[in-house]
């Protein structure tokens, strides 16, 4: 699965692969059909932090473009190839927030919500994806700092795209345990469906749910975990558990093209898949492989601050 570039690979062992460089680029080298699972969470489009961002001084900096156009545009390209990569039967699962802009750039107001994360599954959804699922990723705490001119947001989108109507899905591997009440009468009950049907044979689930626990339905709680003191919006190894668990299956490849300090690295690991991670700052994947627990003998890059 290697690109024709071998010094874009900053490590490589029988189950990980990180690439150094764009996002865009590094895919086009990649086999068609070659990976079973997307889990990303590519950076906001924010023109006014691109001179605090992490990557910076590493090449073309998604986020930063002057416009909203531009940016849909940008990480177009990189789904444009996403799409080519991914199996017939995979899925993506898109992590977007959204942000304000102190500065008007020529498309949004100034202080207004630009609603990117909806612009881009609209893009996506024209570009031919299909948009199964937007899941509410609930934060359940503020991070630090006081918003006082509106409500603190406490939420992310997470877009569950596929390529066809039929695709891998294993819901019992990500079902939630059934709670236990008593009924009026004083007897035990469980609340809930008992058994739910399933009508899509590729979703890799059993045809009746019972007593294995219910839907997690589409708001998932997961603490932000951070990794950097500067980091705005810290994934937890939770949420791309969950995704991966559910949207890939065993043994198979997980992939994040913004793959940062590899947190969905962490969870396809801990589920036994393997994991192909890119990302434009090769200090970030010094930091990833701390966290994986490996070993490079890339010495020349310095980790990311």
């Amino acid at each position: 699965m290697n690109p024709r570039a071998d010094d874009t690979i900053h490590y490589q062992d029988a189950r990980t692969t990180l690439y150094s460089g764009d996002a865009t680029t590094i895919l086009g080298d990649l086999p068609s059909k070659s990976v079973d699972c997307v889990v990303t969470s590519p950076p906001c489009w924010d023109p006014d932090a691109h001179q605090t961002r992490m990557s910076s001084n590493h090449g073309r900096l998604l986020g930063d473009e002057a416009t909203s156009s531009r940016y849909l545009n940008s990480l177009g390209e990189v789904f444009a190839q996403l799409y080519r990569v991914l199996a017939h039967t995979g899925s993506v699962w898109l992590n977007l927030g959204d942000s304000y802009s102190a500065e008007p750039p020529n498309d949004v107001s100034t202080k207004a919500l630009p609603g990117m994360p909806w612009r881009v599954a609209f893009r996506l959804q024209a570009d031919g994806w299909i948009l199964r699922n937007a899941i509410v990723w609930n934060r359940t705490r503020a991070l630090s700092g006081e918003v006082r001119s509106d409500p603190w947001n406490r939420y992310h989108v997470v877009f569950l795209l596929t390529k066809q109507r039929r695709y891998f899905f294993n819901l019992d591997a990500i079902r939630e345990p059934l709670t236990h009440s008593k009924s009026a009468s004083g007897d035990a009950g469980v609340s809930g469906k008992h058994r739910q049907s399933v009508s899509d044979p590729a979703a890799g689930c059993s045809s009746s749910a019972r007593s294995l626990g219910k839907n997690p339905g589409d708001v998932w709680s997961f603490p932000p975990e951070p990794i950097f003191d500067n980091h705005p919006t810290p994934f937890p190894v939770g949420l791309p558990r969950r995704c991966i668990a559910a949207g890939c299956p065993e043994k198979g490849i997980v992939l994040d093209p913004f793959s940062g300090a590899a947190t969905t690295g962490l969870a396809a690991r801990e589920l036994g898949r393997s994991y192909v991670g890119i990302d434009l700052n090769p200090g970030l994947h010094n930091v990833a492989l701390r966290r994986l627990g490996l070993k490079s003998d890339r010495t020349n890059w310095s980790a990311a601050a």
